[in-house]
């Protein structure tokens, strides 16, 4: 999700609970049963940051792969564009506390460079891009 402040375009990133300072994702999470994947992914961004958003439009699909118990697992992401209207960031729920340690504004430029994966790192990209940023 991006929101412009103070003239800077901006990202809602997470820390995930047990990872260091400095590594940022995207929010990102499993659906529910019976979810659509943008209801999941409008769900999981008001978990994990606290913001309300709404939906635009379909950014590029990720796929990527990562090893769990010593099985190897294939992940599609599925990222919208969103505009926040209403919430704070970091303003969740306590027990959110558990997966998430902090939610955060990045300036968009930045989170090129600064987000831990390479999927989210070219999903900012593009938006940087569509924006006339990069």
């Amino acid at each position: 999700m991006v929101a412009v402040h103070d003239g800077v375009p901006r990202v809602a990133a997470i820390r995930p609970a047990g990872r260091p300072e400095g590594h940022w994702e995207l929010p990102k999470g499993t659906l529910e049963p019976g979810e659509a994947p943008i209801q999941a992914a409008l769900r999981e961004v008001r978990e994990e940051t606290g913001l309300i958003c709404d939906a635009g439009e379909h950014l590029p699909t990720v796929r990527y792969f990562f090893t769990a118990d010593g099985a190897r697992i294939s992940k599609t992401v599925d990222f919208w564009l969103m505009t926040p209207i209403a919430g704070r960031i970091d303003e969740i729920d306590p027990a959110m506390r558990e997966e998430v340690r902090e939610a955060r504004w990045l300036p968009l430029a930045d989170a090129v460079r600064d987000l831990a994966y390479d999927g989210d790192r070219r999903t900012v990209a593009e938006v940087l891009r569509e924006l006339g940023g990069g």
